[in-house]
């Protein structure tokens, strides 16, 4: 739905999720290269919003279930945000989140976080001479949380903590209403960002940690290029050239889970995935579960109803 307030055109797109759908969630974040995996067993359910206006824009979510989220950013706009971690916390960039936290991610940085059941999350994206303008200057290359001291974040906490209750994505608030506030919103992240923001804030992972999120990468690409394949962990760090201790304490403290369980979560969300896209009713469940690397159909089909809370056909009867 759209709507025009002044010069400002502002298009809102809402989403409420009652099962887990990559595609719906992609459709929302369009601007970035997204995958996201769901950790939690049993049903899923979330909201999404997006707010756009002019080369501006705001995303907003909040999930009932763990995720693991991967991003490659937009490559014409600085992302902003934070996130308000739930009871449980998460990761973000291998720093865990046990308060409210702020980011800063440049021109096409790629992004690792997981996220706990009830965690708030807030984005905006604007292109660099806008935040220039405000007198905010970043580096060419920077990604993760952003060093603050209490004092500094207070009234950015109080702004962002405002923009979420005003926006309540798991509301049914008519997209109009949200449309006339947007730039209001807009305009109060720039100013509190621009207020908070010191060079001193960059840098908040450890070298250690960036070396342990490069390691996790190789591995990443390397699971999603070969999971129809039988993959050991012993393997993975043969291609890695780190010991069994090295590998698993990365992914432990990157991503909360061992290499192992990773790959299991893989496997199921990209058996949903094609699942849900399936373009023909011919697709077979079987001939899913075995590209995903599954060589036993009843086990496939016992872990992927304890996970996404449906059987597997039931998933593929609801593809287009």
């Amino acid at each position: 739905m759209n709507r025009t307030t002044s010069r400002h055109l502002t298009a809102v797109r809402r989403r409420h999720l009652d099962r887990f759908s990559p595609q719906m969630m992609d459709s929302v974040i369009e601007s970035a290269e997204t995958e996201h995996i769901q950790l939690g067993r049993g049903e899923f359910s979330g909201d999404v919003l997006r707010v756009l206006s002019d080369d501006k824009v705001l995303d907003s979510g909040i999930y009932s279930k763990s995720i693991l989220g991967y991003a490659g950013m937009p490559q014409e706009r600085v992302s902003l945000g934070f996130v308000v971690p739930a009871q449980n916390g998460g990761i973000l960039e291998a720093c865990k989140l046990e308060s409210p936290t702020f980011f800063l991610y440049t021109e096409g940085a790629e992004l690792d976080c997981r996220l706990e059941p009830g965690t708030r999350w807030l984005v905006f994206q604007v292109p660099r001479k806008q935040l220039e303008a405000c007198g905010l200057t970043v580096p060419t290359a920077c990604s993760g949380p952003l060093r603050w001291a209490s004092a500094q974040c207070g009234g950015l906490i109080n702004e962002g903590l405002r923009i979420l209750n005003d926006l309540n994505v798991s509301s049914d608030t008519d997209s109009d209403a949200c449309a006339s506030g947007a730039e209001d919103h807009f305009d109060g992240l720039l100013a509190a960002f621009a207020s908070a923001f010191s060079p001193e804030s960059l840098g908040l992972c450890s070298k250690s940690s960036s070396r342990q999120r490069q390691l996790i990468r190789t591995i990443q690409d390397y699971v999603d290029a070969h999971l129809a394949e039988k993959l050991r962990v012993i393997d993975l760090c043969t291609i890695s050239g780190v010991s069994y201790k090295t590998l698993e304490r990365a992914f432990l403290v990157v991503l909360g889970i061992t290499p192992r369980q990773y790959i299991s979560v893989c496997r199921l969300s990209r058996a949903r995935r094609l699942m849900l896209n399936a373009h023909t009713k011919h697709a077979r469940v079987g001939e899913i579960a075995l590209a995903c690397g599954y060589d036993q159909l009843g086990r496939f089909s016992r872990d992927y109803r304890c996970w996404f809370g449906e059987k597997p056909s039931d998933t593929l009867r609801r593809s287009p």
